[in-house]
Formats: structure tokens, C-alpha cells, sequence
């Protein structure tokens, strides 16, 4: 779910005071790396988590997408429900008078030291898992194990199977979108140019120049009534 405006000042200076005591981290390198090779549909992992628009309000498979990168590590990985008090109601979607409407997922990992920290695929923010407790005030209502992530994404997979040469045509139209948000405040990923970097990545690794000029001339000779002179 997205997030409320509700007390949106307070929670944000509440998260820079936290940034500034290590509390609270952006997504580090070792882990986009990671991401990079883990799809959702079209676009890679390191795309999509990093994108604001991919991400905000796609809590229960984003945090899917994200518990994928520590699935091959020791680190003890959990998702967990919870119902916190900074979401708000999308009439569209659920109604007012469902009791889950304030779910939300997030992921826990514990690593090899003991420490615990809470990844939220909405915010995009890495956070210590006591900071996040007291900023939040969340209520469990599940939890997934690491071995039961592991073992539904596996069925997942054997039923939807990655191939990014099948999806190719889709990052030829998602990706236009995502570079027209990158001027977005609330795109904080591209503020930092951290999403610019990897779409261009992504693009070199699917010759996407190639691609574009091949789908072009596809559509030209399929429809030549839609090209045009420039």
C-alpha cells in the first residue's frame, strides 16, 4: 500500500535523524548488484526496487523480489505482515471496512552477527529493526520463513519462468516511462542517479539500441500508416 501524507513531515525528519545516526541506510551496491539478476517481468529487480514508481504500493511482491537476493546466503530472512499506521486507504482498491487494509510486508534479515534489520520496498529504505519498531509501532500478523520463501518462489518460477528474451519487447516500452520519471522528487533513487545507472546497464546488456531500431522497423512495415518524417 502507499504511504500516508498524514504527519509525512515529522515521519521524514524522524528518518533523517536516523539516516544521520545510522539507523536508516539506502540500498547498497553488493545488494543492486544482486538485484540485477533477479527479474520481475520485464525489468530486473534493481530497476524496479529502485524505482518509486515500480515499487510504492507493491509491498507484498516487492518484498518478495527483495528477500530473492538473500536466499543463497546464511543471513536468516523472514517477510513479515504487519499493520502499521502510516498507510492509508486506496478506495480502489480495498474498503475502508476490511480489516486488512493497513497490512503491509515488509522484510526482516538477521545477519551473521545477530543485527536485524527491516528492508520497506515502499519507503526503499534499509532500517534498524528497533528504529523501525519505534517509528512504526507495527503489529506481526505473519510471518513467512526463509525456507517457505524459498520454496514458493521456486513454484513460481517452475510455473512463470524467467526469460527476458521473451519479455524484451515490454522493457521497450517500460523503460521510456521510468527515464520520463527520473526528474520526480520522489523518485530519490534517480536524485541520486542511482536508477539512471542502472537502466543504462540494463539496456546495454539487451542491446537495447538494436532492439529498439528492430522493433521500429517492425512496426513500420506492419503499420507504415503510423511512421512519419522527421
Amino acid at each position: 500500500m502507499e504511504r500516508d501524507h498524514f504527519n509525512i513531515k515529522r515521519m521524514i525528519d524522524l528518518i533523517i535523524r536516523g539516516y544521520e545516526k545510522g539507523l536508516v541506510h539506502l540500498y547498497d551496491d553488493k545488494l543492486i548488484y544482486k538485484l540485477r539478476n533477479i527479474y520481475d517481468g520485464e525489468l530486473p529487480a534493481s530497476i524496479t526496487l529502485l524505482s518509486n514508481f515500480r515499487s510504492n504500493g507493491y509491498c507484498q511482491d516487492r518484498s518478495t523480489l527483495l528477500a530473492r537476493a538473500f536466499l543463497d546466503t546464511s543471513d536468516d530472512i523472514k517477510i513479515l505482515c504487519i499493520t502499521i499506521k502510516s498507510l492509508r486507504l486506496n478506495p480502489k482498491v480495498i474498503a475502508e471496512n476490511d480489516p486488512t487494509f493497513q497490512q503491509h510486508y515488509v522484510v526482516e534479515r538477521t545477519d551473521s552477527n545477530g543485527k536485524k534489520f527491516i528492508y520497506d520496498t515502499s519507503a526503499g529504505f534499509i532500517y534498524d529493526k528497533d528504529f523501525y519498531w519505534n517509528l512504526e509501532d507495527p503489529e506481526i500478523v505473519s510471518e513467512e520463513e526463509k525456507k517457505e520463501i524459498a520454496e514458493r518462489v521456486k513454484r513460481e518460477q517452475l510455473e512463470f519462468p524467467e526469460d527476458i528474451e521473451t519479455n524484451k519487447e515490454g522493457a521497450f516500452i517500460m523503460l521510456p516511462i521510468i527515464e520520463l520519471l527520473f526528474s520526480d522528487s520522489t523518485e530519490k533513487y534517480a536524485v541520486l542517479g542511482f536508477l539512471q545507472r542502472e537502466v543504462q546497464d540494463f539496456k546495454k546488456r539487451i542491446g537495447y539500441s538494436t532492439m529498439a531500431e528492430n522493433i521500429e522497423k517492425d512496426m513500420q512495415a506492419r503499420m507504415p500508416w503510423m511512421s512519419s518524417k522527421r
